[in-house]
């Protein structure tokens, strides 16, 4: 049966088939020394992902048919043979028929007939080849991650880590690089991420002494990850101080991971300007598509959001409109019309209604900067609506108890520039001065400075993303056919011997 009609039949020969053409590209691909056909194998785990979660009774059963024919071969396995008995306590009991005597699917049907022997049918073209059991552990790791079963996960992904260090051959990079993810994922998910930062650091140093970028990305970003969510900022930002992203990366996705942990330590280290461009940019690089990858452009906009504020910038009206993120970004809508109104007493409401929120987004530390920028705002409106007011009655707008508190706070806002106004420390009063016209200062210079500097990185980033033919010699010589160049050089010879020689 060809791999189009085993799709279009059933679910269990569907990927019966996929999963026997993928081990023929897994071979195929290590008899060429091609990684070509990695990168085709790979792009099939996301359909393979589906069936075992979507027809679990059936797929599993066969991939642990598969890993039982590696796992207890003439050259046993102890990776399969752990991937085999982790899905044996994983995979789901077998369906039977309904006491009801409603009619099964195609998929019980499959289930009640399947032979016992069924799991031992399978034979493996050669047993001697690591490679293919390596896949199929991979499988079954993903299995028992999406069924929770987060303590087996982490035995097998220790033992696939662990042998992913010592082995050399350069055809299983991008498989590497997925075991690695994995076995990031699979700790942090088991409530041991601190443990798996060991193995990731010296995953990463053998990558980066054997020239492995997509490996080099991805346990890169697997550290930042770990160090991030420890609150480990100021390592992360030397991680990246002094290390590189590899360039000419071919995916995006872990590109677009890298902008983001970069973005979301810079501002944790108060650099906002840098956060919101990087943050910027992992957003352009995700996926166009609503549904894919939704959550990573859910966080990302989010933290956007928080950055642009403590820039002392509102964010564009189109940010909330999207009819996909607009139930998810209200309490950030909430937030960014607090600190435009100014009003310190509705901010200090939604940072306590929606404080789990934050924590969970892990914003909370990042909101809670932007007191600040609350008073700040109410400070613009009073000294816009005010040619002279009280101290007292600031401090009963902005929502603080204390006059003095708020006498120096405004001291600090003139002192910074962020209002035009004297203060009457005798009377208790402010004047403001008369508003200055804007167009006469530096702010629209300031503002076509940064629009034309994200222009120019715009352009940049674009000339970097082509991809470029390599450069053909354009030479007389190669333009000139073989036979013209012959009767050249002759008719050159001849020439030398009728002339003078001086």
């Amino acid at each position: 049966m060809s791999l189009d009609t085993g799709i279009n039949a059933m679910p269990y020969d569907a990927f019966r088939d996929l999963l026997s053409h993928c081990i023929s590209i897994l071979e195929l691909g290590i008899s060429r020394s091609e990684s070509r056909f990695i990168i085709r194998l790979m792009r099939h785990f996301k359909t393979l992902r589906s069936f075992l979660n979507n027809h679990p009774s059936t797929s599993v059963r066969i991939l642990k048919a598969h890993l039982k024919g590696y796992a207890f071969s003439s050259n046993p396995c102890v990776v399969a043979e752990l991937a085999y008995n982790s899905l044996k306590v994983a995979s789901p009991p077998i369906l039977a028929t309904s006491a009801q005597g409603d009619s099964l699917s195609d998929e019980n049907l499959h289930d009640e007939f399947t032979s016992p022997s069924f799991e031992i049918q399978f034979v493996p073209h050669d047993s001697q080849l690591a490679e293919t059991k390596v896949m199929l552990a991979t499988l079954a790791l993903i299995y028992l991650l999406d069924s929770k079963e987060y303590e087996l996960a982490m035995e097998l992904a220790d033992k696939l880590a662990n042998l992913m260090l010592s082995f050399n051959k350069r055809i299983m990079d991008y498989l590497a690089a997925k075991i690695y993810f994995y076995y990031s994922r699979s700790y942090e998910l088991g409530g041991k991420f601190k443990d798996a930062r060991n193995l990731l650091m010296k995953s990463y140093r053998k990558a980066c002494l054997h020239h492995d970028p997509m490996t080099q990305a991805v346990t890169f970003n697997c550290i930042l990850r770990n160090l991030i969510h420890h609150k480990l900022y100021s390592q992360a930002f030397k991680l990246i101080c002094k290390t590189t992203f590899p360039e000419y990366l071919s995916s995006n996705a872990q590109y677009a991971r890298y902008l983001y942990y970069y973005g979301k330590v810079l501002s944790v280290q108060l650099e906002y300007s840098e956060a919101c461009s990087k943050l910027m940019q992992a957003i352009r690089k995700a996926p166009q598509n609503d549904k894919t990858a939704y959550g990573f452009k859910l966080q990302a906009t989010k933290l956007s959001i928080i950055v642009n504020l403590l820039m002392c910038d509102i964010p564009s009206k189109s940010v909330f409109t999207n009819p996909s993120t607009r139930k998810d970004l209200k309490p950030y809508e909430a937030v960014v019309i607090a600190v435009r109104t100014g009003d310190l007493g509705i901010f200090s409401e939604l940072c306590n209604k929606y404080s789990s929120l934050f924590e969970k987004d892990d914003t909370m530390f990042l909101i809670s900067r932007l007191r600040n920028n609350v008073i700040k705002g109410g400070l613009r409106k009073i000294n816009i609506a005010y040619s002279k007011i009280p101290l007292s009655h600031v401090a009963s707008k902005l929502g603080i108890s204390s006059v003095d508190y708020t006498e120096s706070i405004i001291s600090k806002a003139i002192h910074d520039g962020i209002i035009e106004a004297v203060i009457d420390h005798d009377a208790q009063f402010v004047q403001s001065k008369c508003n200055v016209d804007l167009y006469k200062s530096y702010e629209p210079m300031r503002a076509f400075h940064k629009r034309i500097n994200f222009c120019l990185k715009l352009h940049s980033n674009a000339i970097q993303a082509m991809r470029y033919p390599e450069e053909q010699e354009n030479s007389k010589d190669a333009a000139v056919p073989s036979n013209d160049k012959d009767s050249l050089e002759l008719e050159f010879d001849n020439g030398l011997g009728d002339g003078p020689l001086l």
